[in-house]
């Protein structure tokens, strides 16, 4: 691509990001409203310490959903929430067969993308090869 030419992909990024992070702001916002079920839940399935670990999966869902959607830490974020929802996955869905766990696969491949990536261009730290990288890779 030559310089300075239009690129959909910041657009791409920064949709996928906004998506993921709202997913997981709404999937966390329940543990932290409704703690003492999400507790009663998560002693249910065998979580360790269900009452700290509630409170712990919803910071880190919603606070770790923001920070990406604004593309803070992204990185970091996508690790942290990639680790929830590999648990999610291999202790309460895996059972359910892929079905059960389609939600959780997409949001984990998606956090695997922004992990390796980073946010793109348009976040409030936008990945640091985005400049250059964007623009000479061929594909």
């Amino acid at each position: 691509m030559g310089e300075g030419r239009w690129t959909w992909q910041p657009i791409g990024a920064l949709a996928l990001r906004l998506v993921v992070g709202l997913t997981f702001i709404l999937h966390g916002w329940p543990k932290l409203v409704h703690s003492p079920e999400m507790v009663a839940f998560f002693a249910r399935i065998g979580i360790p310490m269900p009452s700290l670990m509630v409170w712990v999966v919803g910071m880190l869902e919603v606070f770790g959903g923001l920070a990406l959607a604004v593309g803070f830490m992204t990185r970091w974020m996508a690790c942290l929430l990639a680790l929830d929802m590999l648990v999610v996955i291999l202790h309460v869905k895996l059972k359910q067969g892929v079905l059960g766990y389609n939600l959780e696969l997409l949001l984990l491949a998606s956090l695997v993308f922004f992990a390796c990536s980073g946010p793109g261009r348009w976040a409030i730290q936008p990945s640091a090869d985005t400049s250059e990288g964007m623009r000479s890779h061929r594909g």
